[in-house]
């Protein structure tokens, strides 16, 4: 129906075997167009980090906003423990950010951290900065978000929640992400709120994304 929008269009080849990434859809544009050799096997290169952000010591970086929904967002309190524990474990100072839309969860959070050395910008600055946030962070611990893509092109070590959605689909594309997903009947289900009791993510426990976390730390 928006075909006739497009200056050129191209049939999506039909999708054999399992699942593939949603990034595959642009390499098979860019096939399609003679961009890409049929057989050029794809790697991702983390990109060159820019400046580094205004702070002084190894951070955490605590992304708990999603912007499709509440569905895809791991409970503030949960955020909030899993960051405490990790932190202490590691020496990092905590930094949340964000989008504006995030900032009513990311100030949850940050209630949750009372008493710990907590910077929130969430909302308070630009994309720029933002990408620098995730380059230059020594962890990150977000949803299923942008900000998992970001810090995942810049090879940032961290863990991604997955709820409502496919990892197999939209999941991060570098190894050093590690994706937490908790095999539950009615998931993905790709809704923006849950109709129901929203267990896909309240069944992921901090014992589980701690020790994620850990391992993940390991591998780096």
């Amino acid at each position: 129906w928006r075909s006739f929008l497009l200056t050129s269009h191209f049939d999506r080849p039909k999708q054999l075997g399992p699942l593939h990434h949603q990034s595959q859809d642009y390499v098979d544009l860019f096939h399609h167009f003679g961009l890409l050799k049929s057989n050029e096997k794809q790697t991702l290169r983390a990109l060159p980090k820019s400046h580094p952000p205004r702070i002084d010591s190894a951070y955490l970086l605590v992304c708990p906003g999603a912007e499709y929904g509440s569905a895809k967002r791991w409970p503030a309190d949960h955020f909030a423990k899993a960051a405490a524990e990790l932190a202490r474990e590691n020496s990092y100072r905590i930094v949340i950010a964000g989008g504006e839309g995030d900032l009513e969860t990311a100030q949850q959070v940050e209630r949750y951290l009372r008493g710990s050395s907590t910077i929130n910008l969430t909302g308070s600055t630009t994309l720029s900065q933002f990408l620098t946030l995730c380059a230059h962070a020594s962890f990150i611990l977000c949803n299923d978000s942008g900000a998992m893509h970001t810090s995942s092109l810049y090879h940032t070590p961290g863990v991604a929640l997955f709820g409502s959605t496919e990892p197999r689909w939209t999941g991060p594309l570098s190894p050093a992400m590690t994706v937490v997903q908790e095999d539950v009947p009615c998931s993905p289900c790709f809704l923006r709120e849950c109709p129901i009791d929203f267990r896909c993510m309240r069944t992921l426990s901090v014992e589980m994304v701690l020790q994620a976390c850990q391992d993940t730390l390991q591998r780096a």
